[in-house]
């Protein structure tokens, strides 16, 4: 249960930044100052996990994320 709230609170700072990704220039953005250990997709999905996101933000998030890797990468 402790390490619940240590991860919440890791998750905390992560979901208030994805909340702030309104159009997919900011999360190309956020990808390209992207620091975090488990990855910018592992992230959406903790944060909706934990409630710290809706799953409407996760789902849009996501497909963002995907959509700007594939554009990079082609």
């Amino acid at each position: 249960m402790e390490q619940i709230e240590i991860d919440r609170q890791e998750a905390e700072p992560i979901a208030e930044r994805l909340k702030s990704l309104a159009c997919v220039e900011c999360v190309r953005g956020w990808l390209k100052t992207y620091e975090g250990e488990n990855g910018p997709i592992a992230d959406i999905i903790y944060c909706g996990t934990l409630g710290l996101i809706t799953s409407e933000l996760q789902e849009r998030l996501l497909g963002e994320v995907k959509a700007v890797q594939q554009g990079d990468e082609g």
